[in-house]
């Protein structure tokens, strides 16, 4: 019923799709892309599992996938936001250290 995309496509479409996500020098775009396409093929490998061991439908499809790269990136910002925050909190608390030591 869904037809599954061939790995250049979901690689291709997670290298649009994650253009914009500031990387750490040591992440590669193409790691990460890999990475996605990885989740994807084991997801739908595990729903044929799946039907065949419950004998129910799991379906993992395109859609599925556009939802998890955008997924990655509202928790990867998320994360991104609390290492900011931690990381004012811990310069402030410096920054108070320093003003009662003097």
């Amino acid at each position: 019923w869904f037809t599954a995309w061939p790995t250049e496509a979901l690689t291709s479409v997670a290298m649009s799709q994650l253009a914009d996500v500031k990387l750490d020098p040591g992440v590669t775009r193409t790691a990460l892309a890999s990475a996605c396409v990885f989740f994807h093929q084991e997801a739908r490998a595990l729903s044929v599992q799946f039907k065949l061991e419950q004998g129910r439908h799991f379906y993992v499809t395109p859609t599925s996938y556009l939802q998890l790269l955008a997924l990655y990136k509202q928790v990867l910002a998320r994360q991104h936001q609390s290492l900011l925050q931690s990381y004012q909190r811990y310069t402030g608390g410096l920054e108070k250290l320093k003003e009662t030591e003097s």
